[in-house]
Order: structure tokens, then sequence, then C-alpha cells
């Protein structure tokens, strides 16, 4: 019994730990400029957001919406390899 609490107790002293780190880490990325791919995940994810909503009322509109964004995930993908040459 006194091992599982323990166990609980540094569980979550790591959680704290973890979430502390992000949030510092958070505080001093406001600073930073967003790279070219980073640019384009934000774009495909809002597009890809804007299509699912889109698709509970209007098939169509969600369609060009998810060609769009596939076109954008193309330019990831082209950056991703000129990154890794």
């Amino acid at each position: 019994m006194i091992d599982r609490r323990k166990e609980r107790s540094s569980q979550r002293d790591l959680v704290a730990l973890d979430s502390n780190h992000k949030s510092s880490y958070q505080m001093f990325g406001i600073f930073k400029k967003k790279t070219e791919l980073e640019k384009l995940q934000s774009k495909y994810e809002a597009l890809m957001k804007e299509a699912f909503d889109l698709s509970k009322t209007n098939r169509s509109k969600s369609d060009q919406k998810t060609f769009e964004a596939n076109e954008i995930a193309k330019q990831i993908d082209v950056l991703n390899q000129k990154n890794n040459l």
C-alpha cells in the first residue's frame, strides 16, 4: 500500500515538472518566428478543421477545403524532402 502511494506521488511530480517545462518553453517561444514549414502546418490544420466543420452542412465546400489542405500537404512534403537532403 505504501509503495503505491509513493508511486502515485512521484507520477504527479513528473507531470507537474513536465507541465512547468512546457509553459516556460511557450513563454519564450513568443519571440520565435515561425518557419515556412510551421506556417504551412498551421494552415493545413486550419483548413482541415474548416473542412470538418463544413462537412456537417455543405459537402461540396468541405471537399474544396480538403483539396486545398491536400495541396498544402504536398508543399509540406516537398519542404521536408529538401530539409532531409
